[in-house]
């Protein structure tokens, strides 16, 4: 007697059938190749998603996601899950705006500036070097400063 074939099924049905997360599903998935499409979804042969499925290993652990594998709906579905993850990671405080990081550094290097250009006024009260050695270490250090700024405009971007 021969094994039931059975239909290819969505990522939805593997879903609803296995009671897990269609994003993890997407995740372990990924890569292989559908057995076709039924109303402009991928549909997939258990025999070839139930080993990717049941392999140990963690929701997190198995890559990116291949969206160019994905139906229209399920993109959406996986961007819209990238989203909700990034914003959750916003607000627990592990990102932050790229204006609030640029500001920071701007007032961070300002500081840093302001610091190293007393240097040589600090030479000169407590090292007793000479006002010309006070100027060419004011002169050394905006070249250092100045090579630093354009270092730090070249990564990035401004």
């Amino acid at each position: 007697m021969t094994a039931p074939t059975l239909a290819p099924v969505s990522v939805r049905a593997l879903a609803r059938i296995t009671r897990l997360d269609r994003d993890y599903i997407l995740r372990r998935i990924a890569g292989i190749e559908p057995a076709g499409k039924r109303a402009g979804h991928a549909v997939f042969n258990l025999a070839d998603v139930l080993p990717a499925l049941c392999r140990p290993g963690t929701a997190g652990g198995e890559g990116p996601v291949d969206v160019s594998l994905l139906s229209p709906a399920d993109r959406r579905h996986h961007f819209d899950a990238e989203l909700k993850a990034l914003e959750l990671r916003r607000r627990a405080g592990e990102l932050c705006e790229l204006d609030e990081v640029m500001q920071l550094y701007a007032t961070t290097i300002a500081v840093f500036a302001e610091q190293m250009r007393s240097v040589p006024d600090i030479l000169e009260r407590k090292a007793g070097i000479t006002p010309k050695q006070a100027e060419t270490a004011e002169e050394a250090i905006d070249t250092q400063l100045e090579e630093l700024r354009g270092r730090l405009m070249r990564r990035f971007g401004k």
